[in-house]
């Protein structure tokens, strides 16, 4: 974790927001909320809340499964569903995603390489570190925001920094 695949998921979706879409909904930390049956259980809730006038409880995945089912067929939505870890968080949080209505778009962030074969996707991007040069850029800028960085010393550790780091944003 931490290259970004988040905070790039939730920028093109609140681009995409715009477009003409039925119904919108935005589940984010899937994977550690939707740890369990009642987590699973409270996201599908949830979504079922942000797409709908449902205010009960679905009470159990089957029942949340079915209902989202049959509440989202035909219907074009863009849902974002991010840190999904496992299949059955994907198929519980809505299921069979080809029942969706022409134009939808769903967004999926997951360090599990398998979720985008078991998915099915048409489309996938992969989100990298950042080359050592821009990660070197945004380590000196928090690092030493007021002043540039001349020391060689504190060159040659902020060098070993920025590559123990791996490129990753959040970790600089």
């Amino acid at each position: 974790g931490g290259v970004g695949k988040t905070t790039l998921a939730k920028v093109v979706y609140k681009q995409l927001l715009y477009s003409r879409f039925e119904l919108h909904c935005c589940l984010l930390g899937v994977g550690e909320i939707g740890d369990g049956e009642n987590g699973l259980v409270n996201l599908q809730t949830q979504m079922l809340r942000d797409v709908s006038s449902f205010r009960g409880e679905v009470g159990s995945i089957d029942r949340g499964k079915a209902f989202l089912q049959d509440y989202l067929k035909g219907k074009k939505i863009l849902l974002l569903l991010d840190d999904i870890q496992s299949l059955e968080q994907l198929e519980a949080l809505g299921g069979n995603y080809s029942d969706l209505g022409e134009g939808s778009c769903l967004l999926i962030t997951s360090q599990n390489q398998h979720i985008r074969k078991l998915a099915n996707v048409d489309e996938v991007h992969e989100v990298r570190g950042l080359p050592h040069e821009y990660a070197m850029q945004l380590f000196k800028f928090h690092a030493f925001p007021s002043s540039s960085c001349s020391d060689p010393e504190l060159q040659t550790l902020s060098n070993d920094i920025v590559s123990a780091c791996g490129g990753l944003p959040l970790a600089l």
